[in-house]
C-alpha cells in the first residue's frame, strides 16, 4: 500500500497560482479602469476649461468694444465742452466790453469788428477799459488767436452777421437783424483745415443738436479742402452800427 498524498498537497500550488493570477488580473483592470478615468477627467477638464476661455474671451472682447466706443464718446464730448465754453467766453468778453465803454466793439469795417479790442486799448486808450476781457495773441485788428481752440495758428475773429437760417451772410448797413458771430478760420494752408471739419459735426451736435450747417447756434461754411469757417452765435447788434 502506498501512502496516500493528500489533494491540497498536489492542487494547492495551483489554486495558488490561480489566485494570484486573478489578483493580477483584477489589479491591472484597476489601474487601466482608474487611468482611462482620470484620462477621462482630464480630457473632460481641459474641455470645459477651453470652453470658459473661450467664453471669457469672448466677454472680454466685448467688453472692450463697449469700453473703446464709450471712451471715445466721452472724448469728444468732453472736447466739445471745452470748446463750447471758450466760446461761451469770448461772448461774455464782449458783453463785459459793452458795460464798461458804454459801446459795442467798432467796426473795422462794413461787417468786422475790433477784435483787438477786447485785447488791448491800445487803438482808443479808454479810460473806461478794463480789460484784457480774453486770453489770446493779437494778430491784426479784427483777428486773434486762443489758445485753446485750434491748432495754434487759427484765427478768430468776431463778425456781423444777419440771423439767417436759410443762407450765412454778413449784415448790410439796412439789416436790422445782426449779431456778433465769432467765426473761426481754418484753412488748408495753415493746417488747420481738418480741426475745424472734424470739431464742427460733434460741437453742432453738443450745441444744436445736430441742425445743420446753417441753422441754430453753430453754424459753418466749408469751401472744401481750402478753408473750413465755424461761426457760434453771439449778442444781438441791432445793426452794423
Amino acid at each position: 500500500m502506498y501512502n496516500q498524498i493528500p489533494k491540497s498537497a498536489i492542487f494547492g500550488p495551483f489554486q495558488a497560482l490561480k489566485k494570484q493570477s486573478i489578483r493580477l488580473f483584477l489589479a491591472k483592470r484597476q489601474s487601466t479602469s482608474s487611468k482611462e478615468t482620470l484620462g477621462s477627467f482630464k480630457t473632460n477638464r481641459g474641455a470645459m476649461f477651453g470652453l470658459d476661455a473661450r467664453i471669457a474671451l469672448a466677454i472680454f472682447g466685448a467688453l472692450s468694444v463697449i469700453s473703446g466706443a464709450s471712451l471715445y464718446s466721452a472724448i469728444k464730448q468732453a472736447r466739445s465742452t471745452q470748446i463750447n465754453q471758450e466760446l461761451q467766453e469770448i461772448i461774455k468778453a464782449s458783453e463785459a466790453y459793452y458795460l464798461d465803454n458804454g459801446s459795442p466793439i467798432d467796426n473795422y469795417s462794413v461787417h468786422e469788428t475790433y477784435t483787438s479790442d477786447l485785447l488791448d486799448n491800445s487803438r482808443k486808450n479808454a479810460k473806461t477799459w478794463k480789460g484784457p476781457y480774453l486770453a489770446g495773441t493779437k494778430v491784426d485788428n479784427d483777428m486773434f488767436i486762443h489758445p485753446n481752440i485750434g491748432n495754434g495758428s487759427t484765427t478768430i475773429e468776431i463778425d456781423l452777421m444777419r440771423d439767417d437760417e436759410t443762407a450765412i451772410r454778413t449784415c448790410l448797413a439796412t439789416d436790422t437783424d445782426c449779431y456778433e458771430f465769432i467765426e473761426i478760420q481754418c484753412k488748408a494752408s495753415n493746417n488747420d483745415y481738418d480741426w475745424c471739419k472734424n470739431i464742427f459735426p460733434d460741437l453742432d451736435a453738443f450745441v444744436d443738436n445736430s441742425d445743420g450747417k446753417q441753422k441754430g447756434t453753430v453754424r459753418a461754411i466749408d469751401n472744401t479742402g481750402v478753408t473750413y469757417y465755424i461761426y457760434y452765435k453771439g449778442i444781438y447788434r441791432n445793426n452794423i452800427n
